[in-house]
């Protein structure tokens, strides 16, 4: 995994290499999440914000909860990862950071609108990012940002793509099945 100071070198190694990215023409100036000032055309700051999104502990503020590896199992009939899969993965995201924040065991009541913008094949590196976006007395809806990186294409630069994100409603409860008080957000 890439530190904050590698990440920035590759991002800036990509910007100086319009040749080799198409859509790296020099237009605008961004500051990217990771605090690197740049100027960059919108191609190339979407494609920097997922190469550092996937190689960054805490985008954006988002906590990294799980990355795995696609595999044979998890392919459907047309070679691309089930969207279940997919989905599993969220869940247990959403638990972690919930979990993370409530100190307890959560279960899972509600899934919020989850639409699938790009496949995910064998050998893709899936990660899952979470922000815990709200809590109520009992609950916390947790957002999860599934990144995944191409893993077998053979090129250096690998395609890093935005597969779907989706809003998860967790319930904290107790060893006995009962709900339990959530501890409310922090400012930082």
């Amino acid at each position: 995994m890439l530190n904050r100071l590698q990440t920035v070198a590759r991002i800036s190694q990509l910007i100086s290499s319009p040749s080799r990215r198409p859509g790296f023409a020099l237009n605008t100036f961004v500051r990217h999440p990771l605090g690197f000032v740049a100027s960059m055309s919108q191609d190339a700051r979407e494609t920097a914000s997922k190469i550092a999104l996937c190689n960054s502990e805490s985008p954006e503020g988002g906590y990294l909860a799980t990355r795995t590896l696609a595999m044979p199992k998890d392919e459907n009939m047309h070679r691309d990862i089930f969207g279940g899969f997919i989905m599993s993965q969220m869940d247990l995201a959403a638990a972690i950071a919930a979990a993370r924040h409530s100190g307890t065991r959560v279960v899972t009541v509600a899934v919020d609108k989850l639409i699938f913008k790009k496949p995910v094949h064998m050998g893709d590196t899936v990660s899952c990012y979470t922000w815990i976006k709200s809590v109520g007395r009992t609950s916390m809806n947790v957002r999860v940002l599934v990144i995944s990186k191409d893993g077998l294409s053979g090129n250096k630069e690998q395609t890093v793509s935005e597969v779907t994100e989706g809003l998860f409603t967790m319930v904290a409860i107790d060893e006995n099945g009962k709900k339990v008080r959530v501890p409310p957000l922090s400012d930082d």
